[in-house]
């Protein structure tokens, strides 16, 4: 498995993780407690799993039918913040019962999905060659350089660096 690919398997866990924990401390919560603010301004800790809830819906969206997320996302116009409070505001009014097991289900429908995808992924000697394939490319354009890239704030100063640091190799044989 690839760097990055193991790099996201362990985003995703940690993520779960913390689904999961933060499932427990809610479970436990008063009905009263769920319109306690918190360090959000404006926002209750219902309105916080709503606005996770959503999230993972517009996230299985994205995976699952990219067009139709491209486009609410167009429809939105530049206005997604207003479109994650609203989601939240909305989402908070059912009774905490109801909000989180929408919250849960849509958690297990998002795990659901990328456990699929790393299926795929794993299965898919094609995409294991083609990383392979670019890890090697970039190991040789370290050799060409005879170092590591160095990120930098501005990419244009990167291109710049690159740029030079190809010609004065090409130009020494």
């Amino acid at each position: 498995m690839p760097d990055r690919a193991r790099l996201l398997a362990a985003v995703l866990d940690d993520l779960a993780a913390e689904g999961a924990a933060l499932d427990a401390v809610v479970a436990q919560l008063e009905d009263t407690a769920w319109l306690a603010p918190t360090p959000a301004e404006g926002w209750t800790v219902a309105m916080q799993i709503a606005h996770l809830a959503w999230t993972d819906d517009q996230a299985l969206l994205a995976v699952t039918d990219p067009a139709t997320f491209t486009a609410a996302v167009s429809r939105r116009d530049g206005e997604l913040a207003g479109a994650v409070d609203a989601a939240a505001a909305s989402g908070a009014t059912v009774g905490p019962a109801r909000l989180v097991g929408r919250w849960r289900a849509g958690r297990a429908e998002l795990a659901q999905v990328r456990r699929a995808l790393r299926a795929l992924e794993a299965a898919d000697p094609p995409i294991d060659e083609l990383h392979r394939a670019v890890e090697a490319q970039e190991a040789r354009v370290r050799e060409v350089l005879g170092t590591e890239l160095v990120l930098r704030s501005d990419p244009s100063e990167e291109a710049d660096v690159l740029d030079a640091q190809l010609s004065q190799d090409a130009d020494q044989g």
